[in-house]
């Protein structure tokens, strides 16, 4: 770590190694002993873990974030699409934040939404919840992953009632024509 001055500017510059990784930023300031308060204060951060939070989720969005992320996974294509579709609900919500304003309480309070005002079930904002807990975990420009501080939803145990959509029966019928004997048959095909 140190300081040094470019050849066509009067500010002191800043050069550091974070994970292996070499950074060099403006320390924004021509007084030397300002930009040595200022180096400090950045090793301190570095040595304390705390500086890649300040530099980088203050200035990442959740929607580039979520775009790199989709990057990076490589799910098969109906756990893809069920992505997406949280994704769509993630977007509403946080959409255009920076990530250093992404809180538990923020997290909470778009449980709450989508339970009270959109009548998610608790099981869908789990999952749109995990999706953003991985891509925190994935991306990793936050050293804070906010759902980790969140409330967690607890499911009902027991049965759940779904019914098939009539898009779902049509697909099935066929499928099951004369391959299920008696009862399977009349309990595959009550209406």
């Amino acid at each position: 770590m140190g300081l040094y001055k470019r050849n066509d500017s009067d500010v002191w510059w800043m050069c550091f190694v974070v994970d292996g990784r070499q950074y060099r930023r403006s320390t924004e300031t021509a007084d030397e002993r300002l930009a040595r308060k200022i180096l400090g204060k950045v090793e301190s951060q570095v040595v304390e873990g705390k500086w890649f939070d300040i530099d980088v989720a203050k200035k990442r969005t959740f929607d580039e974030m979520m775009e790199v992320y989709f990057t990076k996974i490589s799910d098969k294509p109906s756990t893809l699409s069920r992505k997406e579709d949280a994704l769509t609900h993630l977007k509403g919500f946080f959409a255009d934040l920076t990530l250093d304003n992404i809180t538990s309480d923020l997290v909470d309070d778009y449980k709450k939404k989508r339970r009270d005002d959109e009548k998610a079930a608790d099981s869908t904002i789990l999952n749109e919840v995990r999706l953003l807990s991985h891509a925190f975990n994935s991306v990793k420009w936050s050293k804070i992953n906010p759902v980790k501080d969140a409330k967690r939803i607890k499911l009902q145990a027991g049965m759940v009632d779904r019914w098939l959509t009539p898009q779902e029966e049509a697909k099935l019928l066929p499928k099951t024509a004369g391959k299920l004997d008696g009862e399977l048959q009349d309990i595959v095909v009550l209406n």
